[in-house]
């Protein structure tokens, strides 16, 4: 079943949103540069954008970027993300997009997607398609399932290269993950703030970590957190509240039981024996 949306976007500007099963609001517009959409995420899908002319200014995940031209856009479900059309007048801007669902028809798709952008988003050069952006609008405007199919295999077609081209690139590319870890506060990392500075899913972490480091990356992380801990319990004359504060943990019961369990007594009990 085919759902089609036309709606004004802004002066000069046109939009066509079609709903086509397993894909959501496959969208195609082109507008003088001044539209945005603020803060939001997608529940559920992932969300695809291929420029065709003009740029987009993309803030995610605390990483302000610009997809160019003949660039594709991925933004895995819940990441809230902010997108703006950048001013390069005289030119529209132009893009297709669309949500890719999880569902029984699309799985595999939606699997290898899950399985590539788990936790973040890519900005990734592809090969601009064969139709151009007014022949695939004027397709869509026949409202069949043939014209529908076929924008849908461009699409397909546009995030396989992507994610080739993303999963090449990740082979070659080599990170020193413990050089990582000492230039950013490592008694108060997260894997998921690794995650998001190196682009790697917690699997690809994890494998790095077991190879380069020798153990699991959480365990590791933990050792510099034990370490600036007693420092606090030593050092000064800080609470326990106010170290967890400090080693940014959501409450000090979850210092105490961290310590506790990586130590075998309790901040209060190790203070009262080692305080300088």
């Amino acid at each position: 079943m085919i759902k089609r949306h036309n709606t004004l976007v802004e002066a000069h500007s046109s939009l066509f949103n079609y709903d086509f099963d397993p894909v959501r609001n496959i969208l195609l517009f082109d507008s003088i540069p001044c539209i945005h959409a603020d803060g939001h995420s997608h529940k559920d899908c992932y969300q695809i954008t291929f420029v065709f002319q003009g740029k987009l200014k993309v803030q995610c995940n605390n990483d302000e970027f610009i997809v160019e031209k003949n660039h594709i856009l991925i933004i895995p479900p819940d990441v809230s993300h902010w997108i703006f059309a950048l001013d390069t007048t005289p030119y529209l801007y132009r893009q297709l997009s669309a949500d890719i669902v999880n569902s029984t028809s699309n799985r595999q798709l939606y699997s290898i997607l899950e399985s590539t952008f788990k936790n973040h988003y890519a900005c990734i050069e592809v090969t601009p398609p064969s139709k151009s952006f007014s022949q695939i609008v004027n397709n869509l405007k026949k409202m069949t399932p043939f014209a529908v199919n076929q924008t849908i295999n461009i699409l397909e077609n546009l995030i396989f290269e992507a994610i080739e081209t993303y999963t090449t690139t990740q082979k070659k590319k080599k990170i020193n993950l413990q050089e990582i870890i000492a230039e950013n506060k490592p008694e108060i990392l997260s894997v998921q703030r690794l995650m998001d500075i190196t682009n790697y899913s917690r699997s690809q972490l994890e494998r790095i970590s077991k190879d380069e480091l020798g153990c699991n990356l959480k365990d590791y992380l933990i050792k510099f957190k034990i370490i600036k801990i007693c420092s606090y319990l030593t050092e000064t004359n800080m609470t326990i509240e106010e170290i967890a504060e400090k080693m940014e943990m959501c409450d000090s019961s979850h210092l105490v039981t961290l310590f506790k369990r990586n130590m075998g007594i309790t901040p209060g009990q190790y203070r009262r024996n080692n305080r300088l």
